[in-house]
């Protein structure tokens, strides 16, 4: 049995005045009577947002994955994604712990039965970027800071939707991230709304989700450009070479024409405040491929 947890009267849940409250993803509706002091994240946007909160010294903990910025790298280390330590993280006395509706599902009912504060977030589009940042901010008592991090990244989007509207054509691209099998990010995934944000058209989008493809589907969509998304491990550079070598590849137009692009898989993966990196990445790839092809 766990012991009851010293913050558990910061923790008021359901009975609260309207509009008192945060409610997560997890269906939770979470308040606590004072911003919060030691927070633990279990999961890499998690992270990434508080920091840019500037809640950094307030971040005592954080998941084995969380590598950015660089002094979360160096903060105490509470499990993966999948595999939180309830232990670990009940050691570092939090007032709130913060995490991904990807966590599982015993990890939250654990901190409940330990009294401590827990919210989720589960942004899955870049409006829900957004939202998410101005749910944690009210949360931890940041709202200026949350509102400035919003309207940078929301000006930057909006330069990035300008530039977007210039373009004659949009690219097809095919978002992969392996390829033995080959697998890619097909529609209603966080990559595809990023190249669609960027100018570009998902090659895959028949597909719904993450999922296997087939080289003949392959052939037969031709695209424009393929993004290859490094797995883990490999670099951006890695990634391409890999895919152009790859069995069936070099007979595409867009890899003759060496329009095989990567970057930094943490962009595209982390549905977090560097999505404006993300967004502004890809689409300086795909304006010169947008010059070169044809409308479809």
């Amino acid at each position: 049995m766990v012991a009851p947890h010293p913050v558990a009267l910061a923790l008021v849940l359901l009975a609260l005045p309207a509009g008192a409250a945060e409610q997560d993803p997890l269906g939770r509706r979470v308040h606590l009577s004072a911003p919060p002091t030691r927070i633990v994240s279990m999961a890499p946007e998690v992270t990434e947002t508080l920091f840019a909160l500037g809640l950094g010294q307030r971040v005592v903990g954080v998941s084995q994955y969380c590598n950015y910025p660089p002094a979360a790298a160096r903060l105490p280390k509470v499990g993966g994604f999948v595999n939180p330590s309830l232990e670990r993280i009940l050691a570092l006395r939090p007032d709130l712990v913060v995490g991904s509706r990807g966590n599982p599902r015993q990890i939250w009912h654990d901190l409940e039965q330990a009294r401590v504060p827990s919210f989720a977030i589960d942004p899955a589009t870049l409006p829900q970027v957004l939202t998410a940042i101005a749910q944690l901010g009210r949360l931890t008592g940041r709202e200026p800071a949350a509102a400035a991090l919003l309207a940078t990244l929301r000006a930057r989007l909006d330069r990035v939707d300008r530039a977007v509207a210039r373009l004659r054509a949009r690219p097809r691209v095919l978002l992969v991230y392996s390829l033995n099998p080959l697998w890619v990010a097909g529609s209603r995934t966080f990559p595809d709304d990023i190249l669609r944000r960027a100018g570009g058209a998902n090659a895959g989008a028949g597909l719904r989700g993450y999922g296997q493809y087939s080289m003949e589907k392959l052939i037969a969509a031709s695209p424009d450009a393929i993004l290859a998304i490094p797995m883990v491990g490999q670099t951006p550079a890695q990634a391409v070479a890999r895919l152009r070598a790859a069995p069936g590849f070099s007979s595409l137009p867009c890899v003759r024409a060496g329009r095989v692009f990567s970057l930094d898989p943490d962009l595209v993966n982390r549905a977090g405040p560097r999505i404006a990196d993300a967004v502004e990445t890809v689409q300086r790839l795909l304006a010169p491929v947008a010059s070169k092809i044809n409308p479809r």
